[in-house]
């Protein structure tokens, strides 16, 4: 089974979309924000980490929808009129 993997800006951009600060995300990925802060550093960065197979796992399933029952309230939440599923709208949308 092929892993995903995740680039600093892949991460980032999918942390932005799901409307979350570091801090909301590093409390999904049961980490710290700092954690995340580097995540995102680019590469090149002395301090930067490259985000894990298991971070890039849980983004990829959150990106697709899915929400443990402590998601945090991003104050974003809408739903689908015809079948009433929870949407997540990113700023600007």
């Amino acid at each position: 089974m092929s892993r995903p993997s995740l680039t600093p800006e892949g991460l980032r951009a999918a942390r932005q979309a799901l409307g979350l600060t570091q801090a909301q995300l590093a409390t999904m990925l049961d980490t710290d924000a700092q954690s995340v802060r580097r995540m995102e550093m680019p590469q090149d960065a002395s301090t930067a980490r490259q985000p894990g197979p298991r971070a890039a796992r849980l983004v990829a399933a959150y990106l697709d929808g899915h929400r443990p029952d402590d998601w945090p309230d991003t104050g974003r939440d809408q739903y689908c009129d015809e079948c009433g599923r929870e949407l997540r709208i990113s700023a600007g949308q």
